[in-house]
């Protein structure tokens, strides 16, 4: 019962206000078949200008990624704070 319409959300600026302010690395993963958005879309939109933030996408995986591929998620985010 707590499902909503998400994509208004996370088609708002809010996330690239929140980037913009922010300012330290950031990893940001996505799940190649994720329902709300375009990975490659977004990734463009979203690390373009900002080398402090790098995007990458789980093959094979949904919206939820870290739960679908939890193995390779958990591999990806240990390599990136190891670098």
């Amino acid at each position: 019962q707590t499902r909503f319409y998400s994509k208004g959300i996370s088609h708002s600026e809010g996330l690239v206000d929140q980037l913009d302010a922010n300012r330290v690395p950031l990893l940001l993963l996505w799940g190649e078949h994720d329902a709300t958005l375009t990975p490659a879309i977004a990734q463009q939109a979203l690390t373009k200008g900002r080398s402090r933030c790098q995007a990458q996408t789980i093959l094979g995986a949904g919206h939820w990624a870290q739960y679908e591929a939890a193995a390779v998620v958990n591999h990806r985010v240990l390599a990136w704070l190891e670098a």
